[in-house]
């Protein structure tokens, strides 16, 4: 293989396939899970964000947001069997994966095709789910509550 002499997206995600192989080994052995995350470059250096996930009896990788989206998804109206479906919002797919209760404005976690997280607010993800009678209850009740 030839010295990796500047970085560009190519070589940027070659290093991430590398060193994902290379963690797989690292985390078996410690028994967690262990991946790169989000990752910036430029021409002479770049980072990874390092995922470490525990790993439960029969092998799955627990998530902090998913387990969150579990818990929490009766009080947003949604149900806990919502978590994995695959939704369309704004005419782009997305797939619910976890919630993250601090972010109230944003809080159903999704992630794209291409492996790209982003956040939602609850009545983006009740039309997608085809709530959308609960969503608009739910306007009606806001613009009440804001003319008060």
């Amino acid at each position: 293989m030839n010295k990796i002499k500047t970085f560009d997206y190519d070589t940027f995600e070659s290093i991430r396939d590398s060193v994902d192989e290379a963690l797989k080994a690292v985390g078996k052995s410690l028994g967690v899970s262990l991946r790169l995350g989000k990752g910036k470059y430029a021409p002479l250096e770049g980072h990874f964000l390092l995922k470490v996930n525990v790993v439960g009896k029969n092998g799955e990788v627990k998530d902090q947001a998913a387990e969150d989206f579990k818990r929490y998804a009766n009080s947003y109206g949604l149900s806990p069997d919502d978590l994995g479906k695959r939704i369309i919002v704004r005419g782009k797919g997305y797939k619910i994966i976890g919630a993250l209760p601090n972010r109230h404005k944003y809080p159903i976690l999704t992630i794209t095709d291409r492996g790209r997280r982003i956040i939602h607010p609850v009545t983006s993800i009740k039309e997608a789910l085809g709530r959308a009678a609960e969503v608009e209850e739910e306007n009606e009740e806001e613009e009440y509550e804001e003319v008060e």
